[in-house]
């Protein structure tokens, strides 16, 4: 199986990274939102249930759930740094997962509220996977990598050994890692632990166009964004995996409604996948009419103005091999964060395409700004791949995609650089669709106060 290479994933010199942090990033040419039946489709109640069905009686053995977790809590809780958001906190603490360990705390910390919260969060320094995010029946405490290990066991059902692999960083492995062997004792689950390739972290630049160094003399680098991860699922053992944030963990209550619109995807996804490939059997064996069939089945996915013009038979042979993702969407009330779009750029085959993409709102001008605010649909990060033979990813990706921002680092105002995002500009060439999810599909856990009341 070919993988993509280091140096076509996201790994740069010096030289590269200084171009792309001084040269202004080229507009993105948005062409239009995706919407109902307009890029975006809406499955029936009796569509939705023959696919979950059909996984029920037929489990992919490729199948695979990867979950990017490399974030700490820090921001989670930076919405209560004053005594006077941790006392409204107090007040809320029954509904909280760690609510009965806060009060076991209090008294330990002679009464400080403050000092009591601080403790229990370890001063909000803890993974992200591993906030208790639910309190269980029994009344034991659910971190959020827990609750993804226990919805994947509950869709795949009894006698189906499961495949996880979460992204962490460095210096989490060790924590993560144990709890992951504690939580799956007994369990048909088989867990991977993996981090981001730290030569794909990007140096940071300081106003005077100099390097920010480390105390040892040596250029400074910080982790380049989840886009960097593309290494990692290039890597991935599985022909099929589910992608879902680590804050997105999926509640005791909201697990059958999520567990059903998952299995549908996966069954989708494969069914799609199925027939890609037998369209590209049937092009390669030069079956009498398989130019016109395949042409019939993209234009049901693509935009129309793709088709203006003749496709050859390579062209569609080289549009068929692509990875493949089906990616859930959910309606847009006014959350922070990404959406579909319909996207014109020019691909690693030449043409000028216009593609369904994940487009992230900071990556609006005044331009297209527009468009962004008329949008239709979010993007939760809940999508499943299908990965193909071929890993070589890298021509799939749109490099103008990066992000620059400023950042203060050691106390100084610097630039930093971001690659393209994974469900962004890195897969930009990939086969996309979007399907609507219920909005209760959607559980993102940002602060603090998302932990409120969760079940």
């Amino acid at each position: 199986m070919e993988r993509g290479t280091k140096e076509s994933l996201f790994v740069l010199t010096l030289e590269e990274a200084k171009r792309k942090l001084l040269e202004p990033r080229e507009p993105l040419n948005v062409v239009a939102s995706c919407t109902l039946e307009q890029g975006v489709e809406r499955w029936t109640e009796e569509g939705l249930d023959e696919r979950a069905q059909a996984f029920e009686s037929n489990v992919p053995d490729e199948l695979g759930l990867w979950v990017p977790a490399s974030g700490a809590a820090t921001r989670m809780f930076a919405s209560v740094r004053s005594s006077e958001a941790i006392a409204r906190l107090w007040e809320q603490r029954k509904e909280l997962a760690f609510g009965e360990l806060w009060e076991q705390e209090l008294a330990a910390c002679h009464g400080s509220l403050e000092a009591s919260f601080w403790a229990v969060v370890n001063d909000g320094e803890l993974p992200k996977a591993l906030v208790p995010f639910h309190r269980l029946e029994d009344g034991s405490e659910e971190h959020a990598l827990a609750a993804h290990l226990r919805f994947w066991s509950e869709m795949l059902g009894k006698g189906q050994e499961g495949h996880v692999r979460f992204t962490v960083q460095e210096d989490h492995c060790e924590a993560v890692g144990h709890e992951i062997r504690r939580v799956t004792e007994g369990v048909s689950l088989s867990v991977t632990l993996e981090t981001q390739d730290p030569d794909t972290n990007t140096p940071v630049l300081l106003p005077d166009g100099t390097w920010l160094s480390t105390d040892e003399g040596d250029v400074f680098q910080r982790p380049g964004g989840h886009g960097a991860l593309l290494a990692n699922l290039s890597a991935s053992d599985r022909g099929m995996v589910v992608i879902r944030n680590i804050d997105n963990a999926p509640s005791p209550a909201m697990t059958p409604l999520r567990v059903r619109w998952t299995q549908a995807m996966v069954v989708e996804a494969q069914r799609w996948s199925t027939t890609s490939q037998r369209l590209m059997d049937e092009l390669n064996a030069g079956t009498m009419g398989s130019e016109g069939r395949a042409l019939s089945w993209l234009k049901q996915f693509m935009h129309p103005s793709n088709f203006d013009e003749p496709w050859s038979r390579e062209d569609l042979l080289e549009l068929l091999a692509r990875p493949m993702r089906l990616v859930g969407v959910v309606s847009n009330n006014g959350q922070k964060g990404g959406g579909p779009f319909w996207v014109m750029h020019a691909d690693a085959s030449g043409r000028q395409l216009v593609t369904a993409q994940i487009v992230e709102s900071v990556e609006f001008d005044d331009s297209n700004r527009a468009m962004l605010e008329e949008s239709t649909h979010f993007n939760p990060v809940d999508m499943v791949c299908v990965l193909g033979d071929s890993r070589n990813y890298a021509k799939w990706v749109d490099e103008s995609r990066h992000l620059v921002s400023m950042k203060e680092v050691a106390g100084q105002p610097v630039r930093v650089l971001e690659h393209p995002g994974l469900w962004n500009g890195a897969m930009a060439g990939w086969l996309t669709r979007f399907v609507e999810l219920p909005l209760d599909c959607f559980q993102p856990v940002k602060t603090v106060k998302d932990l409120v009341g969760r079940h």
